[in-house]
C-alpha cells in the first residue's frame, strides 16, 4: 500500500530493488492473491517494453525473485505474468526473449 501512495513511477536507480519485491509478492504468498493483485497491478500495467525486458532478466538472474519459483503456485503465477507480456512486445527478438524466460521459469 505504501508503494501505491508513492505512485507507479519508479526511478531507474531503484527499479530492481522495488520490482524484485513486487515480483516476489505477486508470485509468492506474502499477501495472498486478492489484495496484492489489485494494489500491484498498476505497477505491472505501466511497464514499458524496456522495463518488461528488465523484468525478464530479473526472473533469470535475481535471487530474490527466483527464490519464490520453487513452489508450484508461485511458479504458475510467474508464468501467467510473463505470458501477459506477450501482447505488449512487438519485436520478434523480444518475444523470443520472453519465450526463453518462460522456459527457464518452467524448468526451475
Amino acid at each position: 500500500k505504501s508503494l501505491l501512495q508513492l505512485g507507479i513511477k519508479v526511478p531507474s536507480f531503484a527499479f530492481e530493488e522495488v520490482y524484485q519485491e513486487i515480483l516476489s509478492v505477486w508470485c509468492g504468498n506474502f499477501w495472498g492473491r486478492s489484495q496484492s493483485y489489485s494494489i500491484l497491478n498498476p505497477f505491472i500495467d505501466s511497464l514499458s517494453t524496456d522495463k518488461i525486458r528488465l523484468i525478464l532478466k530479473m526472473f533469470k538472474e535475481n535471487d530474490r525473485v527466483k527464490e519464490e519459483l520453487y513452489n508450484r503456485k508461485p511458479k504458475e503465477e510467474a508464468i501467467n505474468l510473463l505470458k501477459s507480456f506477450e501482447e505488449r512486445l512487438t519485436l520478434e527478438a523480444h518475444k523470443e526473449e520472453l519465450k526463453e524466460t518462460i522456459k527457464f521459469v518452467k524448468e526451475i
